[in-house]
């Protein structure tokens, strides 16, 4: 069975995301893309061992931008009804999926939002973010507070469903509240974790962003 890294979009380019999964997996015996085409959504569960997606959906077909098919290709609304009914059978049978930053960016209503247990809402300029870990949780071993000039993703989760492991804050801009970044759950015999940090090269090659990003793979993969 494969690793399969979904990766990439306009506004979150692989010469971040490549970087910072290599630097927490290496380049061997996992399968990165960019094209969801590539991702065998039909048999998952026999193919894929792990599903990492960072790559934003139809968020981005609401920009109005002027070159918005040159730019946003493959088409960005890629998760389809189907392909989101493959996500939810291959993780209530047992599957790991694992959503990194623009992999968060769901609707409120979309079937991936409520995989997921929670979603996107806004963020700032990109600030001075402190990711703070403070559950006793596998995902959080060995994983100090750090600081970076990141996207201060706010997001909602659902707190009814899912294990908040990480807040985050900014003292600039001021105002903006402490939140919930980083979360897990547990669907059916399967496992999701959501990590809201990683738009920067520097915070995701940040030594504790590593360890957040490797221990989330193992938890959901179930090797710890």
């Amino acid at each position: 069975m494969k690793r399969y890294f979904l990766t990439a979009d306009y506004y979150h380019p692989d010469d971040v995301l490549r970087p910072g999964l290599e630097a927490a997996f290496g380049k061997d015996g996992y399968v990165y893309t960019n094209d969801p085409a590539d991702i065998p959504w039909e048999t998952l569960s026999q193919d894929a061992s792990l599903l990492l997606i960072a790559k934003m959906d139809d968020f981005s077909s609401q920009l109005g931008h002027p070159r918005y098919e040159e730019l946003f290709a493959p088409i960005s609304d890629w998760m389809t009804p189907e392909r989101a009914a493959c996500l939810e059978r291959y993780v209530r049978g047992g599957g790991a999926f694992l959503a990194l930053h623009s992999g968060i960016l769901w609707h409120e209503d979309s079937d991936i939002a409520r995989l997921t247990g929670g979603y996107f809402l806004r963020h700032p300029p990109q600030c001075r973010v402190t990711v703070v870990p403070f559950a006793n949780h596998p995902i959080t071993k060995g994983v100090e507070p750090f600081t970076e000039n990141d996207e201060f993703y706010m997001c909602r989760v659902y707190a009814d469903q899912v294990t908040p492991l990480c807040v985050s804050y900014s003292a600039e801009p001021v105002g903006e509240p402490s939140v919930v970044s980083a979360w897990c759950r547990e669907y059916g015999e399967g496992r999701v974790t959501a990590l809201a940090p990683g738009h920067t090269l520097e915070t995701i090659l940040n030594p504790n962003m590593t360890r957040l990003i490797q221990n989330s793979a193992q938890w959901v993969m179930k090797q710890c």
